[in-house]
């Protein structure tokens, strides 16, 4: 099973660090992927906890808060990916998934 996970950054904060926990658990049981916009400035980042637990990350685009090719870039991630189950946390990946998501079945 693929799960992909779209989150706004990989800074340790708390919606960060439950993805990382989860995707833990995930893992064991198969899940595949974890993608996100940008690295996050100001805290330690946890692409390094991610990639240590062998989960692949796919950075989507610039390292500003925010651009209209981030909607561009996590559309082509669902298309190619296809994943069985897509999820988002925060307010960019949140915008970035609802419409990333009608590329694929989904329940909202």
């Amino acid at each position: 099973m693929e799960v992909l996970y779209l989150i706004n950054t990989l800074s340790s904060g708390k919606a960060e660090l439950h993805i990382l926990t989860f995707y833990r658990h995930l893992k064991r049981a198969g899940a595949e992927a974890v993608a996100y916009l940008k690295e996050g400035r100001g805290s330690r980042s946890l692409r390094p906890d991610f990639e240590g637990e062998g989960i692949r990350m796919v950075p989507l685009g610039s390292k500003r808060v925010f651009n209209g090719r981030h909607l561009l870039y996590a559309a082509r991630l669902v298309k190619s990916e296809r994943p069985d189950l897509f999820h988002t946390h925060l307010p960019q990946a949140d915008v970035a998934g609802f419409f990333s998501g009608w590329l694929i079945p989904s329940v909202l």
